[in-house]
């Protein structure tokens, strides 16, 4: 660890107003702040009596996340690492370029919304559907209020209603079968099936005898 944190100090001077870098200072900083912990306190009541911040609260939902990440790999396959990953790149480039645009952090909210929104998805939905539907929520959902602890509405839900309304017909058949057994799970199709089956009912049985 005092090596890397020998690298950060390094490369500061690269990332400050005057830098070469300055304009990716966001990125730095975010990067810093989530390998080390912050030597900053709160100036006014209630102060921290220890590093843990808001990017360290962050950082442990991601860890009570891992066991439904876990479930979610197992049951659908290397489709829905693919889906974790098309979100942290799309919703990803919308924080940064905000970040970037406002002269600030990069707010850490982002590591979580990127995770919640693969898991609330069908899992059979096309990739492109996933990026759209990750960026048009930390647009709309987060960034137009002007970021994390200003948003009103949580920014996964919001790009899944998007999906729901622009395309209710792929969210309703892109529901998949789960798979059983890690191998069947590391090279699941995803082929959809449907969800129910109508059929003649009871008395209509009972009426052809």
């Amino acid at each position: 660890m005092k090596g890397l944190l020998r690298i950060f100090e390094k490369m500061r001077p690269q990332f400050k107003e005057k830098g070469r870098f300055s304009r990716f200072r966001p990125v730095y900083d975010a990067l810093e702040n989530f390998c080390f912990a912050p030597s900053t306190r709160t100036v006014v009541a209630p102060h921290v009596r220890d590093p843990l911040d808001l990017k360290r609260f962050m950082s442990m939902v991601i860890v009570a996340l891992l066991p439904c990440i876990a479930a979610g790999f197992y049951f659908f396959g290397l489709r829905f690492a693919l889906m974790i990953a098309v979100s942290y790149a799309a919703g990803g480039a919308v924080e940064v370029i905000f970040a970037m645009a406002r002269k600030e952090e990069i707010n850490e909210g982002f590591l979580v919304t990127g995770m919640l929104f693969p898991l609330i998805l069908p899992p059979a939905l096309p990739l492109w559907m996933v990026a759209l539907g990750v960026a048009f929520g930390v647009f709309v959902g987060k960034e137009v209020f002007g970021g994390t602890g200003r948003n009103l509405f949580n920014p996964a839900l919001v790009g899944r209603c998007f999906l729901a309304l622009a395309y209710p017909r792929a969210m309703a058949d892109s529901w998949v079968q789960p798979a059983t057994g890690l191998m069947r799970a590391l090279f699941h199709t995803g082929a959809a099936h449907h969800d129910v089956v109508t059929g003649a009912t009871p008395l209509a049985l009972a009426k052809q005898g």
